[in-house]
């Protein structure tokens, strides 16, 4: 208790910092077991053009607290899991023992449970290593000043409405939609403290779904794609303006509006607001980043304590846009009901493994959106998959088809299709051997006209993709390097047995003109087809 008092009186005194050209440097410790993580946060920034000194390292919790006790720095950055001394246990004795300075916790995850137990023994604030770039650091060292304007008053006290702000609010908010278990009691109790803005009642649901997500980020493969993110939370936020009761964020690769109208007693009034606010931000996301959005919105019967069955209700309504891709906002209005996933099942059963999938499954999507009905995309997804690798096993095909690459129900008639082609082809010739061969039959029939592998390929009623892959394995080269080699073939012989013009035979072989003729004729022979002739009469003298 002794050690512990002298080391409270200690502590109160000004950190020790360093003086640099007259300049007063704020002092930082890095507490981190991986070296390089360290060394990343020590190389990240030019410390002294900015006002702060790294006074030391630590690789552990107990060399951390010796530290903290002979430098006494302004800031630590502490590893949240350590060997010997974890993060947790150090904060704890450090601020026991009195320590007043600022203490970051590092992670490198959203673990809410261990930073919700930092805050509470402590730490003011965390960090994500895998964003503590040099931009990123300065700008979190350059809030902690305004966080802490009050160096004399109650540590506690000067801090605790900076400790759980963000970051704790967004992870209940996640939490309420994707869990429940929270009561209008309950969520009274946090509503007040987290500073939520929506009521218990009347809840109106946004979720918001940008199309080819994934593509999408691949514009930023060079930046931080956070950029992206914080984009869409400042547009929104700017067309929420004037509505006090809403809350928004994102949940996974989905964006939420949560809206309440507790001072609007008008239904229809508020309905035409929500549809003015999607409407304002799918414009702006359309005009100023450039996305293409899916929207479902949805309205609560219930309370708070509801919120979960709806959100769920509404990811269901949303996933309707792989069913309609021509369709860009679904509304609770429109009075869907869930289509019974048996009911395709049964579908699928009855074609058995010998009936075209594709139009069974044309017709289920067209029968459900004509009752609107909604299907449930995994269910689909997962039953779908299921008769096809029947299929696949049974014709012994290659495994081609994955649900999950599929951005749209259009894209499921195309892998359908082919599927369908390769079964028949299969079911028909027994081996792709027969396909090849009325494929080179086609080629010799149509030397003299346009052959596109297109064209053959709806001739013998298979796909395109599933043509040229066949054709490539089974030929040891390309469709359009077999038409080729047929062409120059042909105009050899005439070359050799005629005394026709360079131009009609290129004609009767099927080039675009003469000068094509001449260009590939010398690319496969190696001489132009004038050398060739005159090659054969020097070789008759």
């Amino acid at each position: 208790m002794e050690r512990i008092r002298w080391l409270r009186l200690r502590f109160r005194g000004k950190c020790i910092r360093k003086k640099t050209g007259g300049k007063t440097m704020t002092s930082i410790l890095i507490v981190d077991d991986e070296h390089f993580v360290r060394m990343g946060i020590r190389s990240s920034l030019d410390w002294e053009k900015y006002g702060y000194v790294v006074a030391g390292e630590a690789e552990n919790g107990i060399e951390a607290l010796e530290k903290i006790r002979s430098l006494n720095p302004d800031i630590v950055f502490l590893d949240i899991t350590m060997p010997e001394k974890n993060g947790l246990d150090t904060l704890s004795e450090a601020r026991q023992e009195g320590y007043r300075g600022y203490i970051a916790m590092l992670t490198c995850h959203e673990d809410f449970r261990l930073i919700q137990k930092a805050m509470r023994i402590g730490a003011d604030d965390y960090v994500l290593k895998n964003e503590m770039t040099g931009e990123r650091m300065l700008e979190y060292l350059e809030k902690i000043p305004r966080e802490r304007k009050h160096e004399g008053a109650d540590f506690e006290e000067a801090l605790e409405n900076a400790k759980e702000q963000a970051f704790f609010k967004l992870n209940f908010l996640n939490n309420l939609l994707k869990i429940g278990g929270i009561d209008k009691s309950q969520f009274l109790q946090v509503h007040k403290r987290y500073g939520i803005r929506i009521k218990c009642d009347g809840i109106y649901m946004i979720l918001f779904e940008i199309k080819r997500f994934e593509a999408v980020k691949m514009r930023y493969q060079n930046q931080d794609s956070r950029i992206l993110l914080n984009s869409v939370d400042n547009l929104v936020g700017e067309s929420l303006k004037g509505y006090p009761e809403h809350e928004n964020f994102w949940i996974g690769d989905s964006y939420v509006v949560l809206l309440t109208f507790s001072h609007e007693p008008s239904q229809m009034k508020t309905e035409n607001e929500v549809r003015g606010i999607v409407n304002r931000i799918c414009f702006q996301m359309e005009n100023f980043l450039d996305l293409d959005l899916a929207v479902a919105v949805n309205r609560g019967h219930g309370d708070i304590s509801e919120i979960n069955r709806l959100f769920e209700e509404t990811q269901l309504i949303l996933s309707q846009s792989f069913f309609q891709p021509d369709k860009s906002q679904f509304w609770f209005q429109d009075q869907w009901k869930t289509a019974e996933a048996c009911e395709l099942e049964a579908r699928l059963e009855a074609a058995g493994g010998e009936g075209d999938l594709l139009s069974v499954v044309k017709e289920y999507v067209v029968s459900c959106r004509k009752e609107r009905l909604l299907i449930d995309r995994e269910r689909f997804g997962y039953l779908l998959s299921s008769a096809v690798s029947i299929r696949e096993r049974e014709y012994k095909l290659d495994s081609r088809f994955h649900f999950e690459e599929c951005e749209s129900i259009a894209m499921v008639y195309n892998k359908l299709e082919e599927l369908d082609g390769e079964i028949e082809t299969a079911k028909n010739a027994g081996s792709h051997s027969h396909l090849i061969h009325q494929a080179i039959d086609l080629v010799t029939e149509n030397l003299s006209r346009e052959i596109m592998l297109e064209g053959v390929a709806e001739k013998l009623g298979v796909s395109p993709s599933y043509f040229s892959r066949v054709f490539s394995k089974e030929m040891n080269q390309t469709f359009s390097s077999y038409i080729i080699g047929k062409r120059i073939e042909k105009a050899k012989n005439l070359i050799l047995t005629t005394n026709l013009k360079f131009y009609e035979i290129a004609e009767m072989c099927g080039f675009h003109s003469p000068v094509h003729f001449n260009n590939m004729f010398k690319k496969v022979c190696g001489m132009t087809p004038n050398q060739f002739r005159n090659d054969r009469e020097v070789k008759k003298v």
